[in-house]
């Protein structure tokens, strides 16, 4: 796996050479795979407008969990970290990004997906709320894999008070 921290804006050259060489690495096997890229990083550094921009050139997209789980677009399911407090509200990212990475696996005829966040953003988060990481997340860590992990460099940050309650100091 390659981790390299970056700015939005050289993000394109990156993601696409990065592809391109896996690619290459594929060709001498004959055997294709899926490729999986994530972004991560801070609040409000890019990556949701890089998925939705992707997913708008009809690449395959996971979006963020925890955003989908606030605005209620998870099933079943609208809770806030504020209210259910930080372990409960990451055991519910970590199960609904869980189910996401297995529709993933089940679609082998999808080869390249692209994902805002990944499994090890959730060990961040109870790490930074100062809370243990569950065995679960670091098994679900440990068999979910990725094949490039781009860390987004922080932007100015504008706190919106619905989805993004931290200050700019939390954030990055």
């Amino acid at each position: 796996m390659f981790v390299r921290k970056i700015t939005a804006y050289s993000l394109f050259l990156y993601v696409f050479c990065g592809l391109f060489c896996l690619h290459a690495m594929e060709l001498g096997t004959g055997q294709q795979k899926q490729i999986k890229v994530v972004f991560t990083g801070g609040p409000c550094v890019g990556k949701t407008s890089l998925i939705k921009a992707l997913e708008a050139l009809d690449y395959y997209v996971v979006r963020e969990v925890a955003t989908d789980i606030i605005k209620g677009k998870v099933k079943g399911l609208q809770i806030h970290p504020t209210v259910v407090g930080p372990d409960l509200f990451q055991k519910a990212v970590c199960a609904e990004q869980k189910k996401r990475e297995e529709v993933i696996a089940q679609q082998q005829d999808k080869q390249l997906w692209f994902l805002d966040r990944g499994m090890p953003d959730g060990a961040g988060y109870y790490k930074n709320a100062g809370l243990r990481v569950p065995q679960e997340l670091q098994a679900a860590i440990q068999n979910f894999r990725y094949d490039l992990v781009f860390i987004l460099d922080p932007v100015p940050y504008v706190k919106d008070g619905f989805v993004r309650k931290e200050d700019s100091e939390e954030a990055h």
